[in-house]
């Protein structure tokens, strides 16, 4: 027996629910720090210019997640979230800086132990 290959829809008010909240948010920051910008980097773009592009970068993963076979990628859903937990719980172990525990440190590198969280 053949299967018949079923593409893959894609939720249309969910899309649209997400590029709303994304210009929604793009206009919030513009608004929000454009004096600041200017003042500081000499550009009243420069956070926009920041915001856009991870805003094209999160666009871009979506429409490569969607090409992706997300049945083989459910092996490793459960020890990615016990690696991010266990990251998580391990900055109480860092120096806290300025009292807050948020940053792991790794040798002379740095990063905030929350962007590992985000891609789960």
């Amino acid at each position: 027996m053949r299967r018949s290959r079923t593409t893959k829809r894609i939720d249309e008010p969910l899309l649209y629910a997400y590029l709303l909240t994304i210009m929604v948010g793009l206009v919030m920051v513009y608004s929000t720090s454009s004096m600041l910008a200017e003042s500081r980097f000499g550009s009243h773009l420069f956070f926009l210019r920041h915001q856009l592009m991870w805003a094209v970068i999160s666009i871009g993963a979506i429409f490569l997640i969607l090409k992706m076979n997300l049945e083989r990628l459910a092996i490793y859903s459960a020890p990615g979230l016990l690696l991010t937990l266990l990251l998580l719980s391990l900055v109480f172990l860092m120096p806290a800086r300025n009292g807050s525990h948020r940053w792991l440190f790794l040798g002379r590198s740095r990063f905030n132990r929350r962007r590992c969280f985000d891609s789960l």
